[in-house]
């Protein structure tokens, strides 16, 4: 008998496209890089048109251990706008820039530096969706920091003297590398006839 004709397999659906018939409301962070060294963050970060989102961001691990001898203590705060050209945010590349500003205090056995700085960062990444409501961003951002702190010498717990005071340090390189999860608030969206 003749062998029965091959059969074909059903074609693979389609995968559904990213966000089909819903749209961003909002999306919170955390950059992976900061949290591997406690460095704990959160961003949250709005849709303010088809092309353009807005973003503020917090980096604040406040740490002290061995009786307050060593310290990993940083506040800062980042206020970013992206472009992302391909008419969809949260998807594919994009690039922005942003102000930020802080404080911190590093010590990391008896002598440290406390102080404050500012920076301004041009940047960009790719932002590469998992689901409708997780995605990975990947992101380097280049710019310039300013700056003005103490150097110190801890003589006991609690006991500090200031070795070189205002001292004033300018950067010019890289001030962002993120590798960030990104949880994506959604809702259906309203068609208008």
């Amino acid at each position: 008998p003749p062998p029965p004709p091959p059969q074909r397999r059903p074609p693979r659906p389609a995968a559904t496209p990213f966000l089909e018939g819903l749209e961003p409301v909002a999306a919170f962070s955390t950059n992976l890089l900061y949290d591997a060294v406690t460095a704990i963050n959160l961003a949250m970060e709005f849709p303010l048109s088809e092309r353009l989102t807005g973003k503020i961001e917090g980096i604040f691990p406040w740490w002290t251990w061995n009786d307050k001898s060593n310290a990993f203590q940083v506040n800062h705060l980042n206020l970013l706008l992206q472009y992302w050209p391909a008419g969809q945010v949260f998807q594919g590349w994009h690039a922005g820039g942003g102000l930020g500003i802080g404080r911190y205090d590093i010590e990391p056995r008896t002598k440290g530096i406390r102080g404050w700085e500012a920076m301004v960062t041009l940047g960009g990444g790719y932002a590469l969706p998992l689901s409708d409501h997780f995605i990975l961003d990947f992101g380097l951002g280049l710019g310039s920091m300013y700056s003005h702190f103490d150097r110190y010498e801890e003589l006991s717990p609690g006991m500090r003297a200031i070795t070189e005071p205002d001292k004033q340090y300018l950067w010019f390189g890289p001030t962002d590398l993120h590798l960030s999860l990104i949880y994506l608030f959604t809702r259906k969206q309203i068609y208008e006839p």
